[in-house]
């Protein structure tokens, strides 16, 4: 992550980026584009989950949120493997589905911005 030329989260500003830094003794210096704003912006509201509910972005069943993350990460840290299994898992999903988001964020700002006044 700290070669990354840009940085895409949701509440990864308030939540993820700081959790990192001081976890992982690291410091993100690339640009950050954190969707929640974005997608406030166009009447998207709640959580990460519900956002991807709302335009039929899939989890495959997996039903854990950023609550039950942060209790993994800490069940993990005291010892249980299957946890962290289970939290990468979480991760992997929300690495593919936030390029969905940003790709359906990005046309609809493309609309909104371009479209609405031509």
């Amino acid at each position: 992550m700290l070669d990354a030329p840009l940085v895409v989260s949701f509440n990864g500003k308030r939540f993820d980026q700081p959790f990192v830094e001081h976890n992982f003794d690291v410091s993100v210096d690339a640009p950050h584009l954190d969707l929640m704003y974005l997608c406030r912006r166009l009447d998207l509201t709640g959580g990460l989950k519900q956002i991807e509910r709302d335009l039929g972005i899939d989890r495959d069943g997996m039903d854990v949120d950023g609550r039950e993350a942060v209790r993994l990460w800490h069940r993990y840290e005291d010892g249980d493997e299957a946890a962290l299994d289970k939290l990468v898992e979480y991760n992997r999903y929300d690495t593919q589905n936030l390029q969905t988001l940003l790709d359906t964020v990005a046309g609809r700002l493309h609309e909104d911005v371009f479209e609405s006044h031509a």
